[in-house]
């Protein structure tokens, strides 16, 4: 929700999904609605969780529109684009002064331009499937 109270994502889990898959719609969706983005566990030989997400009914085409790898729980975290360049990375906060943070204190840096409600939905389904 924004700080008005607006729905901003809806997530769903894809029920009868063999590879945990997640998708997103634009505030309060309605059964006909299309999914705005969607999430799926990529199988891979790694012991990092990847997914790989696509836009606005694009799932049907193989190339995804974003990727990600990492672990929200290990605190590392890295969202690439398409042609490969890092959007969003996250990590383990560091303090500037004596004080001692929490393993679950994050810092997420994003590039310029991207859209964070999107970003935040990424972060909150990839937990999920990790």
């Amino acid at each position: 929700m924004d700080d008005e109270g607006q729905l901003l994502l809806t997530m769903r889990r894809k029920k009868w999904s063999f590879r945990k898959r997640w998708e997103a719609f634009r505030g309060d969706p309605v059964e006909s609605d299309e999914p705005k983005f969607s999430l799926k566990k990529y199988l891979g030989f790694s012991n990092k969780t990847r997914a790989k997400v696509f836009v606005d009914g694009r799932r049907q085409i193989k190339q995804c529109d974003y990727r990600m790898e990492g672990s929200l729980c290990k605190a590392s975290c890295t969202i690439f684009s398409a042609s490969g360049d890092i959007i969003a990375q996250i990590k383990r906060k560091e303090a500037k002064s004596d004080i001692m943070l929490g393993n679950d204190v994050l810092s997420l840096v994003v590039e310029a331009g991207v859209d964070q409600a999107f970003l935040m939905g990424l972060l909150i389904m990839f937990n999920q499937i990790s």
